[in-house]
């Protein structure tokens, strides 16, 4: 109850007094601004979906709006261990959906094993895409998939080519120019380059790749890359690498296209306020996002990357008494509560505290620092645009999202009260007393 009772307490303590200018641990909301019809863009994972089909029932899915997967079988074993092991084992992993380095079988590689490329040698790799490309036409696996092309090549766990980085560039306009050949894949998106390290001047694997798709012209339609680095990297954050690969784009000469992280947050991060974290800073990027997945064994091929739980056992993978861990439930509000329009925000000057914020009925914000304890504020500007006067009394209504354990069973968020609150200047500043690393916060007022 302290939490509860310092929360509100310095929300109505606060609002009375006048706006203090904005700070380094302030986020803001502007509701004149709409960025459009929410598309739910964070609302994905890699893997995190068992083998049988329908094991997870529908709403699970449906419930968090999910749009987005990526997987292709890894860490499966024989007989499903990839096209280096021969037809079969390919066909194992292929009724998985598509993720071609593992479809390939690099989990499953070893010291004799022929990689794309080897000496020059292309004609299995190229009998592997033609191999794929057919066999995704068979089973009208075409709509709104995206090719990916290789995976974290950058890691050498993924990437053992003789010819090292160049070798990999050369694979991936070679794929590029295979599927491009191919009508039936016309409506295939091509993303790249799939590195785990950022887009940054610095970074050879960048520059050299971006040099050479744009004098072969073969720029993919989707930017993809992850985000999983270190806590306190300031280059692990979608606001910087917005920033960093505009520049790089721009010195190699090449358009801009939609981005996906189709990798991010590290583990550490994935409690409610990590989560909320995420979400407003890919929403505001208008980015596409994936969790990554640091499950292994069949635990990585259930649970939703960690969104769901089991009652009983989670590491039991047959087991179907599915249950919300501690982030399912802000991914649900994120998608089924903050309906409308979504408006302009900014995170605060340390990058430390977001917000994402939404309006219909209600204003709804959704927020959550990085994995930080501290006193952090929203500050909600131009409340006339949504028809509230430029002063008055508002009634702010919060949630905490709580959860310390991502395969522990956890309720539904918990509301921490009503206040009533004076404010002026058609602004209102709701402070968040972040007093644990954990929880997540929702934050809604009628208009």
């Amino acid at each position: 109850m302290q939490l509860i009772i310092f929360l509100l307490h310095c929300v109505a303590y606060t609002i009375a007094n006048p706006l203090d200018p904005r700070d380094s641990v302030t986020a803001s909301v502007d509701l004149s601004i709409s960025r459009g019809t929410p598309q739910h863009l964070a609302s994905g994972f890699i893997y995190g979906i068992p083998d049988k089909e329908g094991q997870i029932q529908d709403h699970w899915y449906t419930d968090i709006d999910f749009n987005y997967g990526r997987t292709g079988g890894a860490q499966m074993g024989a007989p499903n261990r990839g096209w280096v092991w021969g037809m079969k084992e390919y066909k194992g992993r292929l009724a998985v959906i598509l993720y071609p380095h593992d479809l390939f079988g690099t989990d499953n590689t070893n010291s004799s094993s022929h990689w794309p490329g080897d000496n020059g040698d292309w004609a299995d790799y190229e009998e592997f895409v033609k191999q794929l490309m057919n066999d995704l036409a068979a089973n009208d696996a075409l709509d709104s998939l995206v090719w990916d092309i290789w995976n974290e090549p950058d890691i050498n766990i993924f990437w053992k080519g003789k010819g090292g980085m160049q070798q990999w560039i050369d694979l991936y306009i070679r794929t590029h120019r295979i599927i491009r050949a191919d009508a039936r894949f016309n409506k295939v998106k091509i993303s790249g380059p799939g590195l785990a390290y950022r887009p940054m001047s610095s970074n050879a694997w960048w520059t050299n790749w971006l040099k050479q798709i744009a004098q072969a012209g073969t720029v993919p339609d989707q930017w993809s890359y992850h985000l999983e680095g270190s806590l306190n990297s300031v280059d692990n954050d979608p606001q910087y690498t917005n920033s960093s690969l505009g520049a790089l784009l721009k010195q190699y000469g090449i358009p801009d296209r939609e981005t996906c992280i189709n990798e991010y947050a590290e583990y550490s991060e994935m409690f409610p306020s990590g989560y909320a974290w995420w979400i407003s800073r890919l929403e505001r990027m208008d980015f596409w996002g994936l969790l990554g997945n640091w499950q292994g064994g069949t635990v990585l091929h259930d649970l939703f990357a960690n969104l769901l739980t089991k009652k009983s056992n989670p590491r039991n993978y047959s087991a179907t008494d599915y249950a919300e861990a501690p982030g399912y439930w802000v991914y649900k509000y994120y998608t089924q509560n903050m309906t409308g329009h979504r408006v302009k925000t900014t995170g605060s000057s340390n990058n430390w505290f977001d917000v994402y914020g939404t309006v219909s009925d209600r204003v709804r914000l959704l927020a959550g620092a990085k994995i930080k304890t501290g006193s952090y504020n929203i500050q909600v500007n131009k409340l006339s645009s949504v028809g509230l006067p430029i002063s008055g009394t508002l009634k702010v209504d919060v949630w905490s999202f709580s959860g310390t354990n991502q395969f522990a069973v956890q309720g539904p968020p918990a509301f921490r009260g009503t206040i009533s609150s004076s404010y002026s200047g058609d602004s209102v500043v709701i402070p968040i007393s972040q007093t644990d690393t954990t929880t997540g916060w929702g934050v809604e007022f009628s208009i």
